[in-house]
């Protein structure tokens, strides 16, 4: 009915039952939504954006959770491109799952963050709005060719004094050392995955890309070795946040119980997410096992599927 694997329908109604596996499953045929991240360091409010959009009699919505996001529901000629604003950087099209994993950080003004696997910068742009013109986001890929839209998008966004690129030399040094490294208040870690969250957005990928063997052995060994990696970059009293775009539990909860274990010999545990209260809504959506961690439902949160856990480095005694 649904044209979706079944091993996949079955993973799901093992973790979710069967009243929202359809409900997910119904969803995945479905476009998703046009939603925007408005740019704070542009200073134009998503309320604001709204109303310049219905100006153009384009309907649109503030998202229901993030303050940033603007939900367009006008199917708009030419796509978002074609929006006002969007060449003096006003916007990005960002999910609002997206938008809620730099909240996740729970970055301030003049912090640093590394953003260790940053493709092509949506979320690094959220994060340059969050610390400012006094902070710093660094980014760092595998895949080298995403690395110049980061730079591009940053400059659009007027985030260019604020993005950093990462060389390798820096990434790929093992015995990382206070005085050399670089050290920041928080490392997020938006890891390779299925895809299993975003099958709307990319319809063909559920027969062409998703492989239940990779999904359950192939990607979480690469997550955990990713994290692993990336965790000697935050400094003592810092946190980590790993994120995937997955719905399923192999590559989230089941990471996230052995990231507990192994980040825990480098001074680690699990943190509540500091969300601002307009989150609140979204407690609802928490885990039920005892580790703070957050995974968004596409029918419950209207985002796509996300997954979110957080970690806190100790300060030395």
């Amino acid at each position: 009915v649904y044209s979706l694997p079944l091993w996949l329908v079955n993973q799901w109604i093992v973790q979710f039952g069967v009243e929202n596996t359809a409900e997910i499953c119904h969803l995945c045929n479905l476009p998703g939504s046009l939603t925007l991240r408005m740019n704070v360091l542009r200073g134009i409010s998503a309320s604001s954006y709204v109303e310049c959009l219905l100006q153009h009699e384009i309907s649109a919505t503030v998202c229901q959770f993030s303050p940033w996001g603007v939900r367009v529901e006008t199917k708009v000629r030419g796509g978002a491109w074609a929006l006002p604003e969007w060449s003096n950087g006003a916007f990005e099209i960002q999910d609002e799952g997206s938008q809620i994993i730099a909240f996740a950080c729970g970055v301030q003004q003049g912090e640093s963050v590394l953003d260790y696997c940053c493709g092509t910068g949506n979320k690094s742009l959220a994060l340059a709005g969050m610390v400012g013109s006094q902070g710093q986001v660094y980014c760092w890929d595998i895949n080298k060719a995403v690395l110049g839209h980061v730079l591009g998008n940053a400059k659009r966004a007027s985030a260019e004094n604020i993005i950093r690129i990462v060389p390798d030399q820096m990434i790929h040094h093992e015995a990382v050392d206070q005085k050399c490294a670089l050290l920041v208040d928080c490392v997020l870690v938006d890891a390779p995955c299925s895809g299993a969250g975003q099958l709307r957005r990319h319809p063909s990928h559920r027969w062409n890309r998703l492989n239940e063997s990779e999904a359950r052995y192939t990607f979480p060994q690469l997550q955990t070795e990713i994290v692993r990696k990336a965790s000697r970059f935050v400094k003592p009293g810092g946190s980590l946040v790993y994120a995937t775009c997955s719905l399923l539990d192999w590559e989230n909860t089941e990471v996230a119980s052995k990231l507990d274990d192994l980040l825990s010999t480098k001074g680690f545990e699990r943190s509540a997410m500091e969300l601002p209260h307009q989150f609140d809504p979204l407690l609802e959506y928490q885990t039920q096992n005892s580790p703070p961690q957050l995974q968004l439902l596409p029918n419950k949160t209207g985002t796509d599927g996300f997954f979110i856990s957080k970690w806190k480095r100790a300060n030395p005694n």
